[in-house]
Parts: structure tokens; C-alpha cells; sequence
């Protein structure tokens, strides 16, 4: 099957499986398509991407990029703005909204103008440099969601108090450390291993998961062992082991006698821990299911039968993988109650706030960083023992 053959031994007496679109344009140069930029003969056995087709998913991008921009910049606003939120746990949150910032302001304007004009329109080196902010923007999050499923594991499921220790140091350096992890394998293909190449709707561009020479097999599958698969199991474990934890116990932690002595502040704000597993678990729920189908493309693309991976089947999960962008800030102003007072104090009128009920707000520290000093942190580490 074409799909199956190396860009490296592709020859001409493979036209035959071109679309006839290609044929009729004499375009065969497996090297030159759209300013330089590599874009792999398997794609042409389909015409190219009907336009309006195009024209919907760049209208979908933009309320995307609308959404994402205001809801990341929100929340790296209040973050900045107030102190009290500045929490080492809500590190992470910072770090993921700048992560998904980052892809919005980029990668989202030139993947809007190249939907627009029905190809790529920036070269092969612009193809380099959006595949690097693309993979490192997606690392960024995946990694974060992963520090912050075992932060919390740590919390409800760990009664060493080093191990619980909330120091600010110890999470900026795990940020630094996943900023190193994911710039690494994110330049990876700009230095040989593997490379950026446009996608079947020559709109963007990402891995190149069709070349199946041993090289570039090898860099598939180690992307997907060390930049999904591992954080996906850890991210699996700790939060079904908190979910176990928690069905275990609540109904006898929030009926105990700790509890029955205990004042009804303390008493809400133990509540709230016990749900914050569930919140947080919706928020990476949703990072998978964005993902998860890039996932599965690219390994059917790499080792089963690439026929199945038409243009608009390689899209797909490209633009879904870019919604969570717009998801994520949105699941924290509902998973957050201080945010959503902190929001309100600054933009009374912001037309978010009508999706929230006042007087709901929490305590943001309890709900994502619970510590031994803290009452609801003792009740659940005397709970466990």
C-alpha cells in the first residue's frame, strides 16, 4: 500500500495511486509542496479538503482562540494580581494556562489563516517552528496535569508529611524540570530524529507519523511511550487510587465523631477536599479525550493500515486536541470558588460570572493543596491511618 512506503523509495510509478486532482496539476514532487515544506505522498491519494470544510474549521478555531485567549489570560491575571492565590499548588495552574496561552497566540492565528486560504502558507521553516511550539505547548500540559494528579495523590493518599510538604521551591523546580522535558523533546525532530511535516490538510503541521523507515519508527514510538503513554498511566493511577480512597471513606469521614466536633467552616471546607479528585479528574478526563485520538492516528499511521488516515481524519484530532485550550480555564473557574470571587471583585460585568452562583466561593488553597497543618488536612491523613 502507498501509505506503507518511505518517503525515501517513493517513486514515480507510484502515481498511479494519486487522486486524479493531482494527476490533472502534474504535481508529483514529493518534496515540494506548499513553500518547501514536506507533506507526505500518501495525502494525495485524496482530492484536496473541500473549502467550506475549511472555512468551518477556521470559524471553529477562531471561538476557540477567542475563548482560550480570555480564559488563560484570565487566569494568569488573577493569579498575578492576587497574592492569596499565589499558592505553590496554583503554580501549576499558572504554568498550565501559560502553556495553553502560548499555543493560542502562536500556533492558533497562523492554523485560522492557512484554514482560510486552503493551504499552508509559510514554508518549511514555519512548519518547523509551529510543530515546536505545537509539541512543546502539548508536553506543557500533559506534564503539568501529570505533577498536579501526583501532587494530589500526595495529599489524600500519602501520610508522609515530606512527602506533603508545600514548599514553593519544590514546585518551581518540577515546573523548571517539565519546561526542560518538554523544550527537549519538542526540538527533537528539528535535530534530526524524526521531523515536522504538514498534515493531510496542509493547514498545519505536526510529527510526521507516515514515514516508516526504522528511524522515524523509533522516535514515534518513543514519543509515545515517554510523552503520553507514561504520564497517562500515572495520571490513571493516582487519581483511581484517590477515587478508591475516597468511596472507601467518605461516607464514615463525614459522619465520624472528628467530624461531629468540628465547626461548620471546617466541616465545608472537608467536603470540599473530598470533591476535589472528582473536579480535577473531569479536567483531565478532558485533556485525554482531547488527545487521545491524536494518539490513536498516529499509531495506526506508524504500524496499522494508513489507508483509514484520510485528510480530514488527520484534522480531526488535531482541532480537538486544541479545544482543550479553550476547556481548561474554563473547568478552573468552575472547579475554584476564589477564583470566581477574585473574578468578580475585578470584572463585576464579565458575562462568565452569570455561570456561577455567588456566595459559593471556597477556600482554593484547601481544594488544591491540603497540608498536614491544616484541620481538613489532619482529619484525612488520621482517616487513612
Amino acid at each position: 500500500m502507498e501509505g506503507n512506503i518511505s518517503y525515501n523509495e517513493h517513486s514515480n510509478k507510484d502515481i498511479t495511486l494519486y487522486h486524479s486532482f493531482w494527476l490533472n496539476h502534474g504535481d508529483y514532487d514529493d518534496t515540494n509542496v506548499t513553500g518547501g515544506a514536506f507533506w507526505h505522498p500518501h495525502w494525495r491519494k485524496w482530492p484536496p479538503i473541500d473549502e467550506f470544510a475549511s472555512i468551518i474549521a477556521a470559524i471553529s478555531m477562531i471561538v476557540v482562540f477567542f475563548i482560550g485567549t480570555a480564559g488563560n489570560s484570565t487566569v494568569i491575571y488573577l493569579f498575578a494580581r492576587h497574592k492569596n492565590l499565589q499558592t505553590s499548588a496554583n503554580m501549576y495552574v499558572a504554568n498550565l494556562a501559560s502553556a495553553d496561552l502560548i499555543m493560542c497566540l502562536f500556533n492558533f492565528p497562523i492554523l485560522i489563516w492557512a484554514s482560510l486560504k486552503g493551504q499552508w502558507q509559510l514554508g518549511n521553516i514555519g512548519c518547523q517552528i509551529y510543530g515546536v511550539i505545537g509539541a512543546l505547548t502539548g508536553f506543557m500540559s500533559i506534564n503539568t496535569l501529570t505533577a498536579m494528579a501526583v501532587d494530589r495523590y500526595q495529599v489524600i493518599n500519602t501520610n508522609n508529611s515530606f512527602m506533603q510538604k508545600t514548599s514553593k521551591g519544590r514546585h518551581a523546580f518540577i515546573i523548571c524540570g517539565i519546561w526542560v522535558y518538554s523544550v527537549s523533546w519538542a526540538l527533537v525532530p528539528v535535530a534530526g530524529w524524526g521531523r515536522y511535516v504538514l498534515n493531510g490538510g496542509r493547514t498545519s503541521c505536526c510529527f510526521d507519523y507516515l514515514t516508516r523507515d526504522s528511524i522515524n519508527l523509533a522516535f514515534i514510538v518513543c514519543l509515545f511511550i515517554f510523552c503520553f503513554t507514561i504520564q497517562l498511566f500515572v495520571i490513571l493511577y493516582c487519581y483511581t487510587s484517590m477515587l478508591v480512597f475516597i468511596c472507601r471513606h467518605e461516607r464514615a469521614f463525614l459522619s465520624s465523631d472528628l467530624i461531629l466536633k468540628t465547626d461548620k467552616a471546617t466541616r465545608k471546607k472537608i467536603k470540599l477536599e473530598l470533591k476535589v479528585a472528582r473536579l480535577v479528574f473531569i479536567i483531565v478526563s478532558a485533556f485525554c479525550l482531547s488527545w487521545m485520538p491524536f494518539a490513536v492516528v498516529t499509531l495506526i499511521g506508524a504500524f496499522g493500515d494508513s489507508s483509514y488516515i484520510t485528510p480530514t481524519v488527520s484534522i480531526v484530532p488535531g482541532l480537538l486536541a486544541k479545544i482543550s485550550t479553550a476547556i481548561n480555564p474554563m473547568l478552573y473557574a468552575i472547579s475554584h470558588p476564589k477564583f470566581q470571587s477574585k473574578l468578580r471583585a475585578s470584572c463585576p460585568k464579565c458575562p462568565v460570572n452569570r455561570l456561577f452562583k455567588a456566595g459559593k466561593a471556597g477556600d482554593l488553597t484547601n481544594m488544591y493543596h491540603a497540608s498536614m497543618g491544616n484541620p481538613s488536612g489532619q482529619m484525612l491523613a488520621s482517616l487513612k491511618s
